[in-house]
């Protein structure tokens, strides 16, 4: 190991012994190949301008998925992007194919059709697609392309992007359109069932009008009461129909006398106006019905109401409006006899409570079926109660379901609206490739430092070439190697006041003066570089040195003025 470590610095120093030995030769040279790339750099190198594009894509239903993988999706906006389909059509509308040769039909010739698939292929590998940023809901992609034209590197990515987003969005609108219709015919179904559904509880509902669905304790508790109500009532007819009897019994009979023609007094019936009284109340209930309560014609409680309003119409129309309330009579012209008073006041409550006694039988005729419901429900109250339970059911899930699909409609609608508007909601044009003045590639420390490497390799190369041709004994060691006899001794160089002399002129009149022009090539040459890269497409491209002039003679005249 220590054998190894002692002959790598042996070697090393060898080298450098080499290379101090002739570092007139290596710098030399170095300087040479350098000025030498630096000055062939312009003429041979080609610059190349990079543009660089961008979109934002949101990651929407409409557009893509967002489960799907980064390289999976970077493949297909390659495609999308920078496909082969893609690259002709942007090259077709940049104008690209107007030199290629065409046949006699305007259309390109076979020679012409090859050589644009030669430049589609071209375009295709120098166009790369990345992410700048990939999240769940927002991606920006690049797009970069990079050509010696740097006009073309400006307007190629941004005629991609450009026709990608506007393809995309005519893509998005169409498939936005046909979700709109499926989503309308979708809510139309539903409104449909929603209607089916609501117009059979509306019709089981009536069916047990006046009856709860709810629980068994309270349809027993309305039983109970329509059974106490049918009782009331008809003890109540009993009573009436008593005093009825008696009335008629305690009504004296028309003589002869009685018969001749009465003076008659009549006032309004007061079961008319009771019966008025009824139907203003029952007509404000059905208003409140409808504007408090917001209920519709095919609510229950509204068919109940407009039934008692349609009844007491009825009894309201075959109810007289006026009513006899004596009658006199006076045969020989004189006063009324007091027994004529008393027979038209019996005849009076006989009439009233004939009334009486028809609505009773109506309400009681109205109990008897509603307690008959009610029974009938309670015998069938499970199967009943589960219809009803089911049937709330359907309604409720076909207004969630109707819901569901309208407020997708509505998403749907508002998202097609923006589209439509341009308010691009999924793709965007971020931001666009700028007019391109510096290229991207060769980059001044790739030239200066080919330039150096490539001078340090030629000088060394040239160092040790010079060693392999040199056969002159330098060391006593080269000599004892060479001659194979000890060295006893060692005389030093001999130089004389004329070596001196050369040696002197040698090193300030020749070597100097190189050494100085030298750099100043080197320094003319770097800048020649420097300008060419950064203002290669302006008037130095063509009249390098009239430019040169007319910068310093600004800079001249800037140093003046500030004097």
């Amino acid at each position: 190991m220590a054998e190894n470590e002692e002959s790598k610095k042996h070697i090393l120093r060898e080298l450098w012994r080499v290379v101090v030995r002739r570092w007139r030769l290596f710098l030399l040279t170095a300087l040479l190949t350098t000025l030498a790339v630096l000055g062939m750099a312009p003429r041979f190198a080609t610059r190349l301008y990079t543009g660089d594009a961008k979109l934002e894509r949101r990651t929407e239903v409409s557009v893509g998925t967002g489960s799907e993988t980064t390289s999976s999706l970077q493949l297909r906006l390659q495609q999308d992007l920078a496909g082969r389909t893609a690259v002709q059509a942007a090259l077709e509308e940049l104008g690209k194919t107007r030199d290629l040769p065409r046949d006699s039909s305007g259309a390109l010739s076979e020679d012409g059709t090859r050589q644009f698939q030669a430049m589609v292929q071209d375009v295709m590998s120098r166009v790369r697609v990345r992410f700048d940023v990939r999240s769940p809901d927002v991606d920006i992609v690049s797009v970069s392309y990079t050509d010696a034209d740097a006009k073309l590197a400006e307007k190629l990515p941004n005629k991609l992007v450009e026709n990608y987003t506007t393809k995309k969005l005519e893509d998005i609108i169409d498939g936005l359109e046909l979700s709109r219709d499926f989503l309308a015919d979708r809510v139309k179904e539903c409104n449909v069932r929603v209607e089916k559904a609501m117009s059979d509880r509306t019709e089981f509902e009536k069916k047990y009008a006046g009856m709860s669905l709810g629980t068994p304790g309270s349809l027993q508790q309305q039983i109970t009461a329509a059974t106490g109500d049918i009782e009331r009532l008809q003890r109540q007819k009993d009573v009436v129909q008593q005093q009825l009897e008696q009335l008629r019994r305690v009504s004296p009979p028309t003589t002869q006398a009685d018969q001749s023609a009465p003076t008659v007094t009549e006032e309004r019936n007061p079961e008319r106006v009771r019966l008025a009284e009824q139907l203003r109340l029952a007509e404000d209930k059905l208003a409140d019905a409808r504007t408090m309560y917001h209920m519709k014609d095919n609510h229950p409680t509204i068919q109940l109401l407009e039934e008692q309003k349609l009844r007491l119409k009825k009894q309201l129309d075959a109810t007289p409006e006026f009513v006899v309330m004596s009658k006199t009579t006076d045969p020989a012209g004189g006063i009324s006899d007091f027994r004529d008073l008393q027979r038209m006041q019996i005849e009076m409550d006989i009439a009233a409570r004939e009334v009486e006694l028809r609505n009773l039988d109506r309400d009681l005729e109205r109990k008897q079926a509603e307690l008959a419901r009610g029974q009938d429900l309670m015998k069938e109250y499970t199967t009943v109660y589960q219809e009803h339970i089911e049937l709330v059911r359907l309604v409720e899930e076909a207004k969630a379901e109707a819901n569901s699909w309208r407020g997708r409609l509505t998403q749907t609608d508002l998202a097609l609206s923006a589209e439509v508007a341009k308010r691009r909601t999924h793709l965007q044009e971020l931001e666009l490739a700028e007019p391109q003045f510096r290229p991207s590639s060769p980059t001044l420390p790739k030239v200066l430092g080919f330039a150096v490497m490539g001078g340090l390799a030629v000088g060394g190369g040239a160092v040790f070439l010079a060693k392999m041709l040199d056969r002159s004994i330098l060391t006593t060691e080269d000599a004892e190697q060479h001659f194979d006899i000890p060295v006893c001794g060692v005389v030093g160089e001999i130089t004389t006041a004329r070596d001196l002399r050369f040696r002197k002129i040698m090193r300030w009149g020749v070597w100097l003066p190189v050494w100085c022009t030298l750099a100043v090539l080197l320094f003319v040459l770097a800048v020649h570089v420097v300008l060419w890269l950064n203002h290669g497409e302006t008037v130095y491209k063509d009249r390098p040195l009239a430019y040169i002039l007319s910068k310093a003679q600004a800079v001249i005249q800037v140093v003046r003025d500030a004097l």
